[in-house]
């Protein structure tokens, strides 16, 4: 795809996640996967991911995970550190891949030295979210959500349970990893 059309097409996002605003809850605003809960026995319950298919997406044998968010959003403010310092953990452990995409400044502040979305990237958040609402949840192209499963009245609970569910997310994609092999 031509470089113009391509920055183009990330203005245009940026600008929809901009105009569109940030989520407190999922789409729903509650659990989207009610009947279909997965119990992890070690971290608890996945309940406000929504499955979304069956296959896990691999990098160098490790499933992908994105975040995608602005710096002007209160809810991503919110969740940055929780989210990335977990996934920093399992990151140096070599057992994922993770992206946090700051949309607004074009920075996957993860993987530094990442300094362009690409455009499989672009499509993700065009088919997934044509809103553009963030923040926005990709955990191994498994499962998604938009806005924060648990934050109510932003305290340090709601953040442990959020830690707790990416955890349990995260040891799922593992498992599902190793049983497709």
């Amino acid at each position: 795809m031509d470089k113009k059309i391509t920055i183009g097409l990330i203005v245009l996002i940026a600008t929809t996640i901009l105009v569109s605003g940030c989520l407190t809850a999922n789409a729903t605003g509650t659990s989207n996967l009610d009947a279909n809960t997965i119990q992890n026995k070690d971290y608890g319950e996945i309940t406000t991911f929504q499955k979304i298919q069956e296959n896990v997406c691999i990098e160098d044998g490790k499933p992908i995970v994105y975040l995608f968010s602005t710096t002007t959003c209160p809810h991503c403010v919110w969740i940055k550190d929780t989210y990335d310092s977990t996934m920093k953990e399992y990151m140096d452990q070599g057992l994922i891949i993770a992206k946090h995409w700051e949309l607004d400044k074009m920075d996957d502040i993860l993987t530094p030295g990442s300094d362009e979305i690409s455009n499989a990237e672009i499509e993700i958040i065009q088919s997934l979210n044509p809103n553009g609402s963030v923040p926005m949840y990709l955990f191994g192209c498994k499962y998604f959500r938009i806005g924060n499963g648990h934050e109510r009245q932003k305290t340090t609970a709601e953040l442990q349970l959020e830690e707790k569910e990416f955890r349990a997310v995260i040891e799922q994609l593992l498992k599902d990893v190793e049983n497709d092999k």
